[in-house]
């Protein structure tokens, strides 16, 4: 896992005067863009995480961190490049000073129901949808109208725990409200419209837009593997609002120990020092050697090529004392703490017998395999599903065999194809294929028998072949097996050439 995670960094830079972007509208989790290229790998963005803004100047560019799962496919050619292809209206902008509708009061007509049209669009865009149906306020409320019974003062209030519902697929808007007044048309309440409260995409947009490749190699080196640490304040017992973090440890107060880590025995590592993001912190000498997330979580980054799987796999993580401070008046700081981690690579399962359960001595060597090789006419190519079918049924009752030859019965074996089981081809070239069995073997040759019209070719035709076949070493019937499942860690791929040559990956 520490090998398959990173990031990708991307500015986002605003050209149109009297805008600003809306970060939540980056930060949401909806993906802003795909990516693309031979020099992409296996790198995917991890849509489990939103990506994190990292600047903090107020200007028209704004830094976010994207993290990715998998490794990029860096080479010395100049052909592994990655493209980022844009996502029209995946993002919003917010006006600096946000044309408010054209309504200043909204008729009371219904006594659940608020209808707000929002018009005053500025030309070229449409309103983001989703910035109004959200849970945050687009204006407060102010009535001096009459109660239901209209014999006094009502009350009105928008109601904050149910989000506006847009009316079709124009600009009006319902709002949930509740209180005491008339809803007889009679009656108006005044809409204070709450400045940058939404969202406009462009309308021009192109479907895609697509920014200047970047090499591979540039965007695997600037990756970097994360683990994410949780602090906590001291409880406040006075009272009031609770303590919050105001100093997080650095880099050099972090150290990580143990099996898990490279090098010779008592081997110490640091998280990175990942230097300034911006010119603002540049200048203040602000180093971020961790990333915010949420909840007092902080990501500091590693260097993935520092970890191992070796004995135990053990990973101790030791936050050094006074390293974390929290706001009470006397700066409450951390006792020196020890945490820890295990490094785990390639997990292993017993699939046939199930882990963990049982299975009969008779019934294992009653389990074998047969390697078939099959010959096809000149310019015909097996459709090989035809061939990895196993035996149905269908909704009336008919059975479906699925299978491409029978075993003809003799004295010197016992022989079976498993019909719960399809066959494996072996090797990417030729149509060599094993086929599971049942039964055990004893002397003699075993002859299959093909089954016309049991294997479809690519042009749509059939064969027709009934032709008898031996099996050239029939006494795998009398070899068992089990089944075992490889699981690689998130982003990673299995190398299966690693497992099918001769040396043993268990004992």
């Amino acid at each position: 896992m520490l090998q398959g995670r990173g990031f990708i960094d991307v500015t986002w830079t605003v050209d149109l005067a009297g805008y600003t972007l809306d970060v939540a509208s980056v930060t949401d989790g909806a993906p802003e863009f795909d990516l693309s290229g031979l020099g992409l790998g296996t790198i995917k963005l991890d849509s489990g995480q939103a990506p994190v803004r990292l600047d903090t100047s107020d200007d028209t560019s704004y830094s976010f961190r994207y993290w990715t799962t998998g490794a990029f496919a860096a080479s010395a050619g100049s052909d592994d490049t990655v493209a980022i292809d844009l996502i029209a209206g995946s993002w919003s902008l917010t006006a600096n000073t946000q044309p408010n509708p054209s309504a200043a009061t909204a008729s009371l007509t219904d006594a659940q129901w608020l209808r707000v049209n929002f018009d005053n669009v500025p030309a070229g865009f449409a309103i983001d949808p989703a910035s109004i149906t959200d849970l945050d306020a687009e204006f407060t409320l102010s009535y001096a109208g009459q109660n239901l019974a209209k014999n006094g003062a009502g009350s009105i209030a928008l109601v904050s725990d149910v989000a506006p519902q847009r009316i079709g697929n124009d600009n009006t808007y319902r709002f949930r409200v509740t209180g005491d007044f008339a809803a007889d048309g009679t009656q108006s309440v005044t809409l204070n419209y709450i400045a940058k409260s939404w969202s406009f995409t462009g309308e021009t947009a192109p479907a895609t837009v697509s920014l200047a490749a970047v090499d591979a190699s540039v965007l695997a080196a600037a990756s970097k593997s994360y683990i994410d640490i949780a602090f906590a304040p001291s409880v406040k017992l006075s009272g009031g609002g609770a303590y919050t973090i105001t100093a997080i440890p650095t880099n050099t107060e972090i150290e990580l120990s143990g099996n898990g880590i490279t090098g010779p025995p008592n081997t110490v590592i640091n998280p990175l020092d990942m230097g300034a993001i911006d010119a603002t912190s540049l200048a203040n000498n602000i180093t971020f050697d961790a990333t915010a997330l949420a909840n007092n979580v902080y990501r500091y980054y590693v260097d993935a090529s520092k970890f191992q799987v070796s004995g135990t796999g053990v990973v101790t993580i030791l936050v050094k004392a006074g390293a974390v401070v929290d706001s009470a008046t006397s700066g409450n700081s951390n006792r020196a703490t020890t945490q820890s981690f295990t490094v785990q690579g390639t997990t292993v399962h017993v699939a046939g017998p199930a882990d963990g359960g049982l299975i009969g001595m008779a019934s294992l060597n009653n389990r074998g395999f047969l390697d078939v090789t099959f010959g096809f006419p000149s310019g015909k190519t097996p459709d090989l599903d035809s061939i990895y079918d196993i035996r149905t049924v269908d909704s009336l009752g008919v059975e479906d065999l699925g299978a491409e030859f029978t075993i003809d019965s003799s004295t010197g074996h016992s022989i079976t194809l498993d019909a719960t089981q399809a066959p494996v081809r072996l090797g990417e070239t030729g149509y060599t294929f094993r086929y599971f069995t049942l039964g055990k073997y004893t002397s003699g040759p075993v002859t299959l028998k093909l089954i016309p019209g049991a294997i479809a070719f690519t042009d749509g035709s059939k064969s027709t072949s009934a032709d008898d076949m031996a099996v050239e070493v029939p006494a795998t019937a009398n070899v068992g097996y089990i089944d075992i499942r490889y699981q690689p860690v998130a982003g990673m791929v299995l190398d299966a050439d690693s497992i099918r040559d001769p040396e043993a990956e268990f004992c």
